[in-house]
């Protein structure tokens, strides 16, 4: 037999809209993310606080939430991506520096 899903009460409803508004969510966005989808997903949510689809709010909200995470997740891999080209460029501007002293230092030499 399956479970049914609980019923999610105005207080819970509103948690999670403010877990989807909060600011450092907001931070994330600054990194990209289209923040209508934020909205849709507010909205969609919004939808469950009627009476009659009480009952269907636990499964949009797991949906909702399901499809942040994998949007915030892809934000998380792009930056981190981003990070590592910086961290290689630094890498070889450092490089380039011992090079550039290097040839000073030959150039007195002469």
């Amino acid at each position: 037999m399956e479970d049914k899903p609980k019923r999610l009460t105005t207080a819970e409803l509103d948690r999670i809209v403010a877990q989807v508004m909060n600011p450092a969510y907001r931070t994330l966005l600054k990194c990209g993310l289209d923040p209508r989808i934020r909205w849709e997903a507010v909205h969609r949510i919004h939808l469950c606080y009627r009476p009659g689809r009480r009952d269907e709010c636990a499964g949009v909200v797991m949906e909702e939430m399901e499809a942040l995470i994998g949007r915030l997740a892809h934000q998380v891999e792009v930056q981190r991506r981003k990070a590592s080209e910086w961290q290689r460029l630094a890498g070889e501007a450092d490089s380039l520096r011992e090079d550039l002293e290097r040839w000073k230092e030959k150039a007195l030499e002469a």
